[in-house]
């Protein structure tokens, strides 16, 4: 999105926004204690709270007050026009009995701690705690699995996240914002806003390492949403967008000023990707102590990714870089495009030791690099489509990257001899070892169709047999001022399947004297 339709889109949906909260604030006040709440940490208080929000809904909106103490509570429906506003040191204890959390019906019927459904003008905010309290929430639930009162697969020995209650689960809301408050210890997702739009999200924490499917912030088919100066801390993905139907998508998406550590992908659109992604843009991203890849982009379910602007990006502790992945997981339906993605000022640096990277206590204790199979060399970024369907207009300008290295032919499953058997798995679901061994130490290149890189720099702490850059079925390759450093072994850049017309701007690298070869087929 160029910068002035981009920062237009900003000021339609905060101008109103800002006027509403205005209103909000200047509204009558009701505190949840007037309605008989106690903040013992003990007594519950889900119908005195919920009093409250009925009452401020009732004469038109206001602002509910959730004072100092600790309010237990289950299941809260947020209205319209109404703002539930939590002090400092005012906190809402989720309930540790599954019994007193009610669904969202238009988000399958989900359970959730607060609730919100075609709302419009609704706000969550203060400087208070929303501590889901989940790993005694999860007792109760398995406890209840066990005994036959919830249905549940129990997948992988643990609850299906249907059943873990979201901190925040809003869906089909007009007007909404969050601001200030701090969600920790839930038991599955920890915020979902799905079918919302004119979303605005400034300032929350998240500290959400309690439990498995730990996810920071999750959008879902969202429109005109600004997330910004969020700080999250979660078990899985940071700020992950989701599109679960094929007839709309996630669309003018801005998150600008944020700060993640993550025990998946720290930035990640596309895990659910039937609809796709539009006008995404992310500024000021700072990211550190990841598992698995900084930045992942991934259309496996049939959706359109176009028009993506990821700028200003710095990354410290992480073991994937940049992942984009154009799948197929269903058969009977054609693939999506990936079309449009541009990256501008990223600098990224894997881990210097080259060890677990998040310190979270559900991430799979694996070696290094490794998907739940045998070890690996290191991975490198990867930009991969299907046979016939490539990823296309990928543009990398001043982006740096500062990788681990130590890749060894020992270890190796496959090398650049035998590109042929790195496997497609159009069916899998995108994770950054998906194909296992790859043959690249830097950028892994297949099935594409037009990739810039323009003042790309790599380098390795620790020598690396593989090349830096592989191109497999690729078109349209621009390599202008490209730098790899710190590399000792010949070839950095290997084309295989890669026409001469294809490549255009080739610069010649820091290191003159390593080879660069193009061949139509590698021996």
């Amino acid at each position: 999105m160029p910068a002035r339709k981009h920062n237009r889109f900003i000021r339609t949906l905060l101008v109103p926004m800002a006027l509403w909260l205005v209103q909000v604030i200047n509204a009558k006040e009701f505190s949840v204690a007037e309605f008989g709440a106690m903040g013992d940490g003990e007594t519950p208080a889900t119908k005195a709270i919920q009093a409250a929000i009925d009452a401020a809904f009732a004469q038109g909106g206001g602002r509910v007050i959730v004072p100092q103490g600790n309010f237990v509570t289950g299941t809260l429906r947020l209205k319209s026009n109404v703002d539930l506003h939590l002090e400092a040191g005012g906190t809402l204890l989720g309930s540790t009995n599954w019994a007193d959390y009610e669904g969202n019906k238009r988000c399958h019927g989900w359970v959730t701690l607060l609730s919100a459904e075609n709302s419009q003008n609704i706000q969550l905010s203060g400087k208070g705690t929303i501590d889901g309290r989940g790993l005694l929430l999860i007792q109760d639930i398995k406890e209840k699995v066990q005994a036959g009162l919830i249905k549940d697969s129990f997948h992988r020995n643990r609850p299906d996240h249907e059943v873990r209650p979201p901190l925040v689960l809003f869906s089909d809301c007009d007007g909404v914002c969050i601001r200030d408050i701090t969600l920790t210890n839930g038991s599955g997702w920890t915020e979902v806003y799905k079918n919302c739009t004119n979303l605005l999200a400034d300032g929350i924490k998240v500290r959400a390492f309690s439990y498995w499917e730990n996810d920071g912030i999750d959008l879902i088919d969202c429109k005109s949403a600004i997330l910004t100066n969020l700080d999250i801390r979660s078990e899985d993905d940071g700020i992950c967008l989701k599109s679960d139907d094929r007839a709309t998508c996630c669309e003018n998406i801005s998150v600008i000023n944020c700060k993640v550590s993550s025990g998946s992908s720290a930035f990640k659109l596309g895990t659910a990707s039937f609809g796709g992604f539009k006008n995404i843009r992310v500024k000021n991203l700072s990211i550190y102590d990841t598992r698995r890849s900084a930045l992942s982009f991934f259309s496996v379910d049939g959706g359109a990714i176009e028009n993506i602007d990821v700028r200003d990006v710095r990354a410290i502790n992480t073991s994937g870089s940049i992942f984009i992945r154009l799948g197929q997981r269903n058969q009977a339906a054609p693939p999506g495009t990936i079309d449009g993605i541009h990256f501008e000022n990223v600098d990224i640096q894997v881990p210097a030791d080259g060890k677990k990277t998040s310190p979270y206590v559900m991430t799979l204790d694996l070696p290094p690099q490794s998907e739940r199979g045998q070890p690996i060399n290191p991975l490198p970024s990867a930009i991969t489509g299907l046979p016939g369907h490539p990823v296309r207009n990928i543009v990398l300008d001043q982006v740096k990257i500062r990788y681990f290295g130590g890749g060894t032919e020992a270890r190796a499953f496959v090398s650049t001899a035998a590109l042929a058997t790195v496997p497609e798995k159009a069916r899998d679901y995108p994770e950054i070892g998906m194909f296992g061994e790859l043959p690249a130490s830097a950028f892994y290149v297949r099935h594409a169709d037009g990739i810039v890189f323009n003042q790309a720099s790599v380098s390795f702490l620790k020598s690396d047999f593989r090349p830096p850059f592989v191109f497999d079925d690729a078109a349209k390759i621009t390599l202008g001022q490209v730098e790899v450093r710190d590399k000792k072994e010949a070839p950095i850049v290997v084309f295989n399947d890669v026409t001469e017309d294809s490549v255009k701007n080739l610069v010649a690298p820091v290191n003159p004297d390593l080879a660069i070869k193009r061949q139509s087929s590698l021996p």
